[in-house]
């Protein structure tokens, strides 16, 4: 029904914006060609394979293109009706209708209806009876068919088709029939469910039951000069289409089940690196205990590389059944749209204003082409994860001894002091670091160990903390180092993520606990780089595992 509130809300847009934002055009393209120029993903890990093709970056270029084309189009109709809309919002503006009560700014509404695109004086001449209570009353008095014949009637252009037509007793009683017949929840179900031409097959043999065959039809369109003859829209069929592919009822299996499968691989690689973190490493006292690591980790990236096989093998397949489904639901819209544009066919002003509607269809065509190319082009990335973890498998085991610091490093003691690691004994207690409750703690040195048999190399660390790294003022000076620590390049320095990485291996985003003033802070490395060599090095070993050197945690290895 022509309600008020259907009135106001016309305005809506040009009320709040001053122009209509919603216009656009289809363009003259089959998009549904493109389907078969996206690059199918890769059905199992290539390492041969370095990069994705740039057919990716060309084919996402060319739905850019288009979907702005459709975007910024406009029919010759839509133009105008854009400066209408622009012209009304600055009439509005200027009135100061942002200022009126709702009452006012409802019959400002009225009284600018029909200055408003698409909105005929019938429609306009309606909307200003709708504000009279008397009429509301009338209206509210009447039944259903009586309702709709008397606005089919208010609504029809004078001495056109359309007036004559609802004004027939045959067409009137054609009409109470069948939306009596809607009154019934099964009739209704089933006729949505009917297509275009069982609807009209059923309408014809309605219409023919009450006395309205097909040479009372004609007659009563007549031959009136400018009159368009009662034809079906070119439109229809289109519109029908585009309703059927977006209704959320019309879900693609296949979207489901790629989200599924991601799922499991992303929780597959969370549980593996959770096994990790909540296993400590042994200390790097033996080469035995070395290669348990090795195995342990060695292990880990075996069942990564295993789960990363088994995503690119799974989401090949369901990308395939996507493409096959996404193409299934967009076919029907795009091929009749196809039939109306390429032959011009969309000319009559109903079908005209059909316009945006057959674009808005158009624009998820491309969406679904955007999805469907991003889908495939993420298995390259996860080709590449797979090659980077086959590339570490490959790396032998290698067992490395005598990791320690030259003579001079300082080792914090429990009760907080330093002491250089030349003079520490076995049985002297120091600070370590409690993993399960993330404190510092006191642990025994069980053993000092020393090595004098030969030159050893030495890398020279700088270590910054984030109150050091991080400035807001425009100019700084230059970086100072928090703390400076000696040490071979193979020893192992702790990190925040319970992980022991290597001296030389460290990175400057690895956060590595630093004992200061005020407790625990993460330390990172601002700079590396050679420190000679030392002819004599130590290291302790302590129950813990680990202590603290130059107040930075390492392992005890």
């Amino acid at each position: 029904m022509f309600t008020l509130s259907r009135v106001v809300a016309l305005l809506g847009l040009s009320m709040l914006s001053g122009t209509a934002a919603l216009a656009q055009k289809p363009v003259k393209q089959d998009l549904m060609l493109l389907f078969d120029k996206v690059p199918a993903p890769l059905a199992a890990p290539d390492c041969a394979v370095k990069q994705a093709p740039a057919s990716y970056n060309a084919l996402r270029a060319q739905l850019a293109t288009a979907s702005q084309a459709i975007a910024q189009g406009r029919t010759a109709t839509q133009t105008k009706d854009e400066a209408t809309m622009r012209a009304v919002g600055n009439r509005m503006q200027a009135d100061g209708v942002g200022n009126m009560s709702q009452a006012q700014q409802q019959a400002y509404a009225m009284q600018q209806l029909g200055n408003m695109p698409g909105v005929s004086p019938e429609t306009a001449q309606l909307a200003q009876l709708m504000q009279d209570p008397a009429f509301q009353a009338r209206l509210a008095s009447m039944s259903d068919e009586q309702k709709a014949l008397f606005l089919q009637q208010q609504l029809a252009p004078k001495g056109s088709s359309t007036q004559r037509m609802v004004g027939d007793p045959a067409f009137q009683a054609a009409q109470a029939d069948f939306m009596q017949q809607m009154k019934n929840p099964s009739f209704a179900a089933a006729w949505n469910k009917k297509s275009t031409d069982e609807q009209d097959a059923y309408m014809k043999q309605l219409m023919q039951k009450h006395g309205l065959n097909e040479a009372k039809m004609k007659a009563i369109a007549g031959s009136n000069a400018g009159q368009q003859p009662l034809a079906p829209l070119v439109t229809t069929r289109a519109q029908e289409e585009l309703s059927r592919l977006t209704d959320p009822a019309n879900k693609l299996s296949a979207e489901a089940e790629w989200s599924q499968a991601k799922a499991q691989y992303l929780k597959e690689v969370e549980t593996i690196q959770k096994q990790l973190n909540t296993k400590v490493y042994k200390a790097f006292t033996t080469c035995a205990d070395q290669k348990d690591n090795y195995e342990r980790h060695h292990k880990a990236l075996e069942q990564r590389l295993a789960a990363a096989g088994r995503y690119l093998a799974t989401t090949s397949s369901i990308w395939a059944k996507y493409r096959a489904q996404q193409k299934a639901r967009l076919t029907p819209f795009n091929a009749e749209l196809n039939r109306i544009q390429y032959g011009d066919a969309i000319k009559r002003p109903q079908e005209q204003q059909a316009m945006p509607t057959l674009a808005a269809g158009q624009q998820i065509t491309i969406l679904a082409l955007q999805a469907l190319v991003e889908y495939s082009e993420a298995s390259y990335e996860v080709n590449k994860e797979y090659c980077s973890i086959k590339t570490e498998l490959a790396k032998p085991f290698v067992c490395e001894e005598n990791s320690c610091f030259p003579a001079q490093a300082l080792v914090t003691l429990a009760d907080g002091s330093k002491q250089a690691i030349a003079s520490i004994k076995a049985g002297s207690l120091v600070q370590s670091y409690d993993a399960r409750t993330g404190r510092i703690s006191t642990t025994r040195v069980s053993a000092v160990q020393v090595h004098a048999d030969h030159d050893y190399p030495l890398l020279r660390l700088r270590f910054a903390t984030p109150a050091v790294l991080a400035s807001t003022e425009d100019t700084v000076a230059p970086l100072l180092p928090a703390t400076e620590v000696l040490a071979t390049p193979n020893h192992p320095f702790l990190t925040a993520d319970n992980d022991a990485v290597r001296a030389d291996a460290l990175s400057s985003t690895q956060a590595v606990p630093f004992t200061a003033a005020a407790g625990l802070e993460p330390a990172y490395l601002a700079e590396r780089s050679s420190a000679g060599t030392a002819t004599v090095v130590y290291n302790l070993k302590t129950e813990a595992g680990n202590y603290f050197v130059e107040g930075l945690l390492v392992g005890d290895k």
